[in-house]
């Protein structure tokens, strides 16, 4: 009988300590499978910011790169403000070259590109070939940037009769029709 209670006392203290182990075990091990979740995803969010700080390390790198090429490009578009520079230059460039020009800009057909824009222009020339062709030549070394898309060249002979002097003369000229697009700052 003894041997038989201490049997029974024995279950009673195991099912108890079976009891108070579930008891304490089953929210511990929740907490620290929750705090595990936790954990795991905090690990997957920190190596999403490290991976985005590298790329913005990287893109910072390049901008730092890209941006004395971005100085040099603007100051080779039209400046708001300095359209009136930019048509001065154009007709000291046929002036000195001693040709005639008109310049046509075709606003309606503008393109806006966000920190730029691009205005189609036409350049009517006329003059001695030699006289265009150094035009041309100082139009690529102009201090603006122009991408010229068609040249046009048709013949233009006058004859010049001068009666008081008896003398005909014919004069060979070139009309030269430039198409291209100039290239403006927006300042927005």
């Amino acid at each position: 009988m003894i041997y038989r209670r201490k049997i029974i006392n024995s279950g009673i203290c195991v099912f108890f300590l079976i009891i108070i182990l579930f008891v304490l075990t089953i929210p511990s091990f929740r907490e620290i499978n929750r705090i595990n979740r936790i954990i795991i995803s905090q690990k997957t969010y920190l190596e999403k910011l490290y991976l985005q700080g590298q790329l913005l390390k990287k893109v910072k790198q390049q901008l730092l790169d890209v941006k004395p090429l971005i100085n040099q490009l603007s100051d080779k578009f039209v400046q708001s403000g300095h359209d009136i520079q930019f048509i001065t230059q154009l007709e000291g460039l046929a002036k000195n070259n001693k040709i005639q020009q008109n310049i046509s800009f075709k606003t309606e057909q503008k393109e806006d590109k966000g920190f730029y824009q691009i205005i189609p222009i036409q350049l009517y020339l006329k003059g001695d070939f030699r006289n265009l062709m150094y035009y041309l030549r100082d139009l690529q070394e102009a201090t603006y940037y122009l991408t010229i898309d068609s040249i046009n060249i048709a013949d233009s002979t006058e004859e010049t009769l001068r009666l008081a002097e008896g003398i005909n003369q014919t004069t060979t000229n070139i009309d030269l029709t430039i198409t291209g697009q100039s290239y403006w700052i927006n300042n927005k």
